[in-house]
C-alpha cells in the first residue's frame, strides 16, 4: 500500500483498517511522519511567514526612544515575527493576547519583558536594558537598531525553523515511543511486537495533526490543544491494537 493510501485511511481515523500495514519496514513508517511533520510544518511556515513585519517601518511609526529610563512612543502597536514564532509588542497595546504566538518582547513604559505566551513574562527596569546607555536610548538609535535587526532575522529565520523542526520531530518520536510502549501492554490480548504498535501509533498522527495545522493557519487557539492532540493518538492506537484482537 502506497503513502497515500496509507494517508488516506488515516486521516479518516480508519483505525482497523491501518493494521494491515503493521508489518511494513520501520524505515517506512518513520518515513512517512517525517514526510508528514514537514509538510504541515512548511504549511504554518509559509502562510504565516507571509504576515511578517519588518522592525524599521514600525520604529518610524511609533517613534520610539527611551528618556529618564522610561519608554516613549507616539502609539502602540504590535510587530509580527511570524517567521522566528515572535512578536514584539510597543506600549499598552494588548491585542496579542489573541494572537498565536509563542514568543513575547513587551517594551511598557516603566518595564521590557519578554519570555513565552502562557507563562510569566520575565520583567526589567530600561536601566537594565543592553541597549539603553544612562537610562536613554534615542530614536535614532532605535531606528539604527531596528535596520540592523531586520537584516539579522533573514540569517536567523531559516537556522530557527531548522531547529523548531527537530524538535517537533524529536518529541513526536519520543512520545509516539512511549504511547507505543503502553500499547505494547496489549500482549496479552493479542501478540504484537512493540515495532507493530509503534507504527500504528504514528500513523495515529495525522488527523489531528491535520486539525492542528488548519487552526494554527486560521488563528484559533485551544488551550488544552496538546492534551486533545495526544489523546486523539493514542485513542488511534488503541482502536487499531484493539481491532487485531477482534480478527482473531
Amino acid at each position: 500500500m502506497n503513502l497515500l493510501d496509507q494517508w488516506l485511511i488515516s486521516v479518516t481515523f480508519q483505525a482497523k483498517k491501518a493494521t494491515i500495514w503493521r508489518n511494513q519496514s520501520i524505515w517506512k513508517t518513520i518515513f512517512y511522519l517525517f514526510s508528514l511533520l514537514g509538510l504541515c510544518f512548511a504549511l504554518t511556515v509559509f502562510f504565516s511567514t507571509r504576515q511578517s513585519e519588518p522592525i524599521s517601518p514600525t520604529i518610524k511609526e511609533t517613534q520610539l526612544h527611551v528618556a529618564n529610563g522610561k519608554l516613549v512612543t507616539a502609539k502602540s502597536d504590535v510587530i509580527l515575527l511570524s517567521q522566528i514564532n515572535s512578536l514584539i509588542v510597543i506600549g499598552s497595546d494588548q491585542s496579542f493576547e489573541n494572537l498565536r504566538y509563542e514568543n513575547i518582547l513587551l517594551l511598557e513604559e516603566d518595564t521590557w519583558s519578554y519570555g513565552r505566551k502562557g507563562y510569566p513574562l520575565q520583567s526589567n527596569r530600561y536601566s537594565e536594558a543592553p541597549f539603553v546607555k544612562n537610562g536613554e536610548f534615542t530614536y535614532d538609535q532605535a531606528l539604527k537598531r531596528a535596520t540592523v535587526l531586520d537584516r539579522q532575522l533573514k540569517w536567523f529565520a531559516p537556522i530557527y525553523l531548522y531547529v523548531a523542526f527537530m524538535l517537533q520531530l524529536f518529541v513526536h518520536i519520543v512520545l509516539i515511543s512511549l504511547l507505543a510502549l503502553a500499547g505494547r501492554s496489549f500482549k496479552r490480548m493479542h501478540d504484537i511486537t512493540y515495532r507493530q504498535a509503534w507504527t500504528l501509533t504514528a500513523y495515529g498522527v495525522t488527523l489531528p495533526i491535520l486539525i492542528k495545522t488548519l487552526l494554527d493557519l486560521f488563528g484559533f487557539q485551544i488551550g488544552f490543544m496538546s492534551l486533545l492532540y495526544w489523546a486523539s493518538i493514542a485513542t488511534f492506537a488503541l482502536l487499531a491494537i484493539r481491532s487485531i484482537d477482534n480478527e482473531t
